[in-house]
């Protein structure tokens, strides 16, 4: 039997980068209405704007994965740190959440971090073009 099922079925779970911020931005509008950092009201309106259990936990699964990205050398290169506020981080992380493989091993998923950092490089210079025509 299969030790870890359900993190099976949450690495197949996709989403698009529009998906993935539409998301990250109506809960952290919900959070600041709601004067919390409670992790699990943030996760009831994670559960909330996806209606569907699976895709929530999709969802929390690749944000922390991407948190656990903040631990290597290259995030400097795509964060902006305000000595007196929170870190910045730019749009191309949050493509690249959405976007890259979601491994996982006996008790974990996490993204590789070239893999990662690829996608975010790559999707950093298409929001440059995008925003170059607007």
């Amino acid at each position: 039997m299969e030790r870890w099922p359900k993190i099976r079925r949450l690495v197949k779970v996709e989403f698009t980068p529009h998906e993935f911020m539409s998301c990250v931005n109506t809960i952290e509008e919900k959070m600041r209405r709601a004067r919390s950092r409670d992790p699990r009201l943030r996760l009831e309106f994670i559960g909330e704007h996806f209606g569907d259990v699976e895709k929530g936990m999709a969802f929390s699964a690749r944000m922390q994965c991407m948190m656990e990205m903040h631990s290597s050398p290259r995030i400097a290169a795509f964060t902006q740190r305000d000595p007196n506020g929170p870190t910045v981080s730019r749009m191309g992380l949050f493509h690249a959440a959405a976007l890259a493989p979601l491994h996982y091993d006996d008790d974990h998923q996490f993204f590789d971090e070239k893999e990662f950092f690829d996608i975010v490089e790559l999707e950093e210079k298409a929001l440059i073009v995008e925003n170059k025509g607007k």
